[in-house]
């Protein structure tokens, strides 16, 4: 069954679309079908699966490769620092330069944040590190080096933890 689109943001949005500039809130899949003007959408899951398969709206994979500006949405600022696919060896300058990377960008991440994400990743693991206004993530060792620094957001508090998995 066909629901509406939200346009307006809850406290317990932690990811939308946006769609050609309008913020979207609809399930966070790629293959949920999208009637813009209708302001309407489908899931390909449970009581939708049926309208779903006959429906001709797009996807929003398709509405992307069709040259549609369709992003993700997140109710946090983030900026990334990546390494070269061979960098493997985090001196402790370098690990001083990502700390003062993060802070000209307005990010307050520490340098035990920086060495707690280098040491997981260094072990396979991926990783992330909760500090007072910051969360530092970094993907697994089969990645290159990488950490995606976010500011803090109530409805991000499963995931913006301290952990190594």
């Amino acid at each position: 069954m066909a629901q509406n689109i939200r346009t307006q943001q809850q406290p317990t949005d932690s990811h939308w679309f946006v769609i050609d500039g309008r913020d979207c809130f609809i399930p966070w899949n790629w293959e949920v079908k999208v009637n813009l003007t209708a302001m309407q959408y489908i899931t390909p899951w449970g009581d939708g699966k049926e309208e779903w398969t006959q429906s001709d709206w797009p996807t929003l994979n398709e509405m992307k490769a069709a040259g549609m500006d369709v992003k993700l949405g997140h109710p946090y600022q983030e900026y990334d620092i990546d390494f070269p696919e061979r960098f493997r060896r985090l001196t402790p300058k370098k690990a001083r330069e990502v700390v003062a990377e993060f802070a000209e960008h307005g990010f307050h991440v520490t340098l035990d944040a920086v060495m707690h994400n280098y040491a997981a990743w260094k072990a396979d693991f991926k990783s992330g590190y909760r500090g007072e206004d910051f969360h530092l993530f970094t993907p697994c060792g089969c990645n290159p080096l990488s950490f995606r620094a976010t500011t803090l957001h109530p409805s991000c508090e499963d995931w913006q933890t301290t952990y190594m998995c």
